[in-house]
């Protein structure tokens, strides 16, 4: 999901956005989307930086990790991150006139996700 930031204003603009994926692995667990990734949150953006506070909210299948048997889940992540142009270490690179979604969505997923499905 890519956004421009010169669509992103200092009050804040609203986001919607999807993306597809058919598997997701965690920590060793197969995860089968069963609908898109979807993002709804609120961009802000100041000179160097923009910050994105929203939910990620994601329908999946999986197996139990004792059991085998496949089951449904839907998980909401809440998020909160800062792309800048100079990032500290727990920031996303701001390039350019332009923010990538996915890699941090993806590092919301595996930090969020549970480590086991049970």
């Amino acid at each position: 999901m890519k956004i421009f930031t010169k669509k992103i204003s200092e009050s804040g603009t609203k986001y919607n956005g999807e993306m597809e994926l058919e598997t997701f692995s965690n920590n060793g667990d197969e995860l089968k989307m069963t609908k898109p990734i979807s993002f709804e949150g609120v961009l802000k953006k100041s000179d160097d930086f923009v910050e994105v506070n929203g939910k990620i909210n994601l329908e999946y299948t999986t197996a139990c990790h004792l059991c085998g048997t496949e089951f449904k889940r839907n998980d909401t992540i809440d998020v909160f991150e800062t792309y800048r142009r100079e990032p500290t270490e727990d920031e996303y690179k701001l390039v350019g006139d332009e923010i990538e979604l996915d890699e941090m969505i993806f590092d919301n997923l595996r930090l969020n996700l549970p480590v086991r499905f049970l």
